[in-house]
């Protein structure tokens, strides 16, 4: 079994899709991955929409931020928060305004579980951030709830770019006990 710190090293972010569909097995076990993920006072304030629909994938992707590089994928799975799991009675943090931060985090969390359970399946992912008016009305998503994120999913194309992958030292990352430059 290949080391977990390896395993992250060697996933990365895709945005140029060939045809390839995931299987219904394989969706659902990364689904699974997102609906078993962590979150603050298990409020667990998501939804998970599976969109295949072609010109419903390409009105998403176009509504993100920073997609004019992407390649629609042939499915991705859209994530929304549900805001009304956040009220002081459930939330990590001691007003609305940080809980809803908090559910940001938890989807996030979530999102991370379903792109690491695609990795482990040979299935690449991507993210993208769309404009929550637009998508959440593409996707019929009722008031009180938010799409916070795209989760673009299939293979990559042979021959796709890709950008080198780095990252900056741990020296320039990591502090002791304060926050220093």
């Amino acid at each position: 079994m290949m080391d977990f710190l390896r395993f992250l090293k060697t996933r990365h972010s895709v945005y140029d899709f060939d045809k390839t569909r995931v299987s219904v097995r394989d969706l659902r076990r990364i689904l699974e991955a997102g609906r078993w993920s962590p979150s603050c006072h298990n409020t667990q304030p998501w939804k998970f929409i599976v969109v295949k629909d072609r010109k419903r994938i390409l009105r998403l992707v176009d509504c993100c931020t920073s997609a004019a590089f992407a390649i629609p994928p042939p499915q991705l799975i859209a994530v929304v928060l549900d805001k009304t799991c956040v009220d002081i009675s459930n939330v990590c943090a001691p007003n609305v305004e940080h809980g809803l931060l908090d559910a940001h985090v938890c989807c996030g969390t979530a999102a991370m579980s379903m792109a690491l359970m695609a990795h482990a399946l040979r299935i690449d992912t991507g993210f993208l951030t769309p404009n929550p008016v637009i998508a959440d009305k593409l996707l019929e998503v009722p008031k009180k709830r938010k799409t916070v994120l795209l989760i673009l999913l299939g293979k990559e194309r042979k021959g796709a770019f890709r950008k080198p992958k780095t990252r900056k030292s741990m020296k320039d990352i990591v502090c002791k006990e304060r926050y220093h430059a």
